[in-house]
């Protein structure tokens, strides 16, 4: 009687267990659903035109620098080199194939992936406990509305990327020693 009673015990708790990391997977969707629509904002920044403009240039040309300015009237023979290029180029591209709608869904993108690499690097920093699922999601969204304001189609949104996945590398080598600093170098 005692093991029958211990069996139905163990199959109830499995069954709350898989509810409860149902409940997990459903509460993250629904975060990470809220972070990316409100990435889809309109674009509140023109400076996109002049990065559409620079990276069909540097596409046409084929060259980063230049002799003049291709965009000034009043300076005349001063080297014009652009420090975003990649990003122009990369922007252009997607430009080209989807317009500004593909812009705004790539910028949504890559901001909802820089901060589920946040809530990887939380999970990795601290301990396991029942709290730190809806800790992580109150400091998502949270770190959602403080960057709202910063969510524009500009080259540092690579940065915000490219600097999540580096402390995500360094938390995984610091606290579960495992060693892809090595793969840093490709960052």
């Amino acid at each position: 009687l005692l093991i029958k009673w211990a069996s139905q015990l163990f199959f109830l708790e499995s069954i709350c267990m898989i509810k409860e990391k149902h409940y997990t997977f459903i509460l993250l969707s629904i975060t990470f659903s809220f972070i990316f629509f409100m990435g889809l904002s309109r674009i509140a920044d023109y400076d996109i035109f002049y990065h559409l403009t620079t990276g069909k240039h540097i596409l046409n040309t084929g060259k980063i620098s230049h002799p003049i300015d291709p965009y000034s009237y009043t300076s005349i023979r001063v080297i014009s080199t652009t420090s975003a290029w990649l990003a122009d180029v990369i922007f252009y591209n997607i430009y080209s194939f989807s317009g500004i709608t593909g812009l705004t869904l790539f910028k949504a993108i890559v901001i909802t992936l820089v901060l589920f690499i946040v809530y990887l690097n939380m999970q990795i920093l601290t301990q396991e406990n029942p709290w730190s699922k809806y800790i992580f999601i109150l400091l998502l969204i949270t770190a959602a509305f403080a960057i709202r304001m910063r969510m524009f189609i500009r080259p540092f949104i690579f940065e915000f990327l490219l600097l999540s996945t580096y402390f995500y590398i360094l938390n995984l080598y610091r606290v579960k020693h495992k060693n892809y600093i090595s793969e840093l170098k490709n960052i």
